[in-house]
């Protein structure tokens, strides 16, 4: 898979050497929350023998080996907003009050466009408590500006939802890459401190039943979880977390409204958003378009902060809203390139609250205008908006 490329390592564990094995247990005990932890075999019989001593304690949920995942981003200008509908919904919902977890490589809070936006987070890539506002890939400070870049203030463009406030978990490292094991522990973690909706860009082939946990446990308390559809073409495997149940799996729309070629197909695909030529911020005080279902998952989890902002509620009900007021795009009715078409802030929001002004706000202004970028590269930008 092309892209931001890394190693997902679990929190407690040290690094794991190539020939060993991991097994991840989720325990959960009366009262306490679910907890994610590994523990490194030396072989496949070390392994199972490991595997069958948890399997005998009544409070394991789960038992398995772990697996890799990695982020699901391309390097390649923001023009997702307008396709959204969103600016014209500002005059009545920015998301505030809405917590938005990116569950990711961190995100930069010093970044100009996110001042005020970030709070502190938890770094689950290393052996010791730490704060996840800092990226050293640049991956989930690109989705923390989908999200939630700042409108109206001159620099960069605007997230989909400006008012909303980011909650970072690290579960990447500098390059990008991991484990399933420190996705869960991050679902569970966002879950346990805060989040209203949970972002996941990234994933790996490989069904987690810890993932699978996680994601139950986040739903249970009442928070909706977005994912990636993967980048893997049509005609590869299904992407997890995405794939799984009561998670919003989202594919990448190109500007001229097609499905992305690399977006990944499948039944488990709910929605489409934009996901090419997407310009965010990135770590620096700067700003980059990026393409992949990376970049499409925090659209979707941008208009479902505008909704939960104007009438809380739970994520079956959220999911329902944001697909039965989807445009639909591709072949009539759900496809397994775009589920139930493009998101629209617009509609969705004129589901809850009547017709919207047919003004923009004022603060679209800020919205970058489309950014020429050559396919495979990068483009970065400093300072006011281009």
């Amino acid at each position: 898979m092309s892209g931001f490329v890394a190693a997902l390592l679990l929190t407690l564990p040290a690094p794991v050497a190539a020939d060993t094995q991991r097994t991840v247990v989720l325990v959960q005990r009366a009262g306490d929350s679910l907890q994610v932890t590994t523990q490194s075999a030396e072989s496949a019989a070390d392994a199972r023998r490991i595997m069958t001593q948890e399997k005998a304690d009544p409070d394991t949920v789960s038992v398995e080996l772990d697996s890799p995942v990695q982020a699901l981003g391309d390097p390649v200008a923001q023009w997702g907003l307008d396709a959204l509908g969103a600016p014209v919904t500002w005059s009545r919902t920015t998301g505030e009050s809405v917590v938005v977890a990116i569950v990711d490589t961190g995100v930069d809070a010093s970044h100009e466009d996110l001042p005020g936006h970030v709070l502190p987070g938890r770094d689950l890539t290393t052996r010791v408590v730490a704060s996840a506002d800092t990226d050293p890939n640049g991956h989930g400070t690109h989705l923390a500006g989908i999200v939630g870049a700042t409108a109206g203030n001159g620099l960069g463009g605007s997230g989909v939802a400006p008012g909303v406030t980011i909650l970072p978990v690290r579960v990447l490292d500098a390059t990008g890459a991991g484990f399933s094991s420190q996705v869960a522990a991050g679902i569970v973690w966002a879950a346990d401190n805060g989040a209203d909706i949970i972002n996941l860009s990234l994933g790996g082939p490989v069904r987690s039943q810890a993932q699978a946990e996680a994601v139950a446990y986040a739903v249970s308390k009442g928070v909706l979880v977005v994912a990636a559809a993967g980048n893997d073409h049509p005609t590869d495997a299904a992407q997890y977390p995405a794939a799984l149940p009561d998670v919003v799996a989202v594919g990448a729309l190109t500007p001229s409204g097609e499905p992305a070629s690399f977006s990944t197909r499948g039944d488990y695909v709910d929605l489409a958003a934009p996901g090419t030529l997407i310009s965010s911020t990135v770590p620096g005080n700067q700003y980059a378009a990026y393409s992949g279902t990376s970049m499409a998952a925090p659209f979707v989890s941008g208009v479902a902060a505008l909704l939960d902002a104007l009438h809380p509620m739970a994520p079956a009900d959220l999911t329902a809203l944001l697909q039965s007021t989807a445009v639909d795009v591709a072949d009539p009715g759900p496809d397994t390139a775009t589920g139930a078409g493009l998101v629209s802030a617009s509609a969705a929001v004129t589901a809850l609250v009547g017709p919207l002004s047919a003004a923009a706000s004022p603060a679209s202004a800020a919205v970058l205008r489309p950014i020429r970028v050559a396919t495979g590269t990068v483009r970065v930008h400093r300072g006011k908006r281009v």
